[in-house]
């Protein structure tokens, strides 16, 4: 009996040795997209903005995406990192309700992205940040 539970043993850790070990080395994760922010938001009109924060680190490379219901908007934002410093990104170069841009996180914190309508209309953009 003792010899049957010892063999049993055995194979259950070896069983657990291969299996995580399989586990450890798949690179499955690696295509596994984290999403940072995907929500709606209303810009008001007239030059308003609204701001959107998420958290990042350093090295990671996302894209940002703006999209509007209505097409005459122009949206775009400007993204500021922890330290302050900040860029127009994506730029103000949208057509038909449409932006997107994509670009390196520099730093770890809490980034800020402010969202603006560049037709001065408003109305609601879906933002989405991602991971790529």
């Amino acid at each position: 009996m003792k010899k049957i539970m010892v063999m049993t043993s055995i194979c259950f850790l070896l069983a657990g040795i291969l299996f995580f070990g399989a586990c450890k080395n798949c690179e499955c994760d690696e295509d596994v997209i984290t999403i940072h922010v995907d929500q709606m938001v209303n810009v008001p009109g007239g030059g308003g903005s609204v701001d959107v924060t998420f958290n990042g680190s350093s090295g990671v490379r996302i894209r940002i995406t703006l999209s509007c219901s209505n097409n005459s908007m122009r949206p775009y934002g400007y993204l500021q990192a922890p330290n302050g410093s900040g860029d127009y990104t994506p730029p103000n170069n949208a057509s038909n309700g449409q932006n997107s841009a994509e670009t390196m996180l520099n730093q770890n914190g809490t980034y800020t992205l402010t969202v603006f309508d560049g037709a001065n209309i408003g109305g609601q953009v879906h933002v989405v940040i991602d991971q790529i």
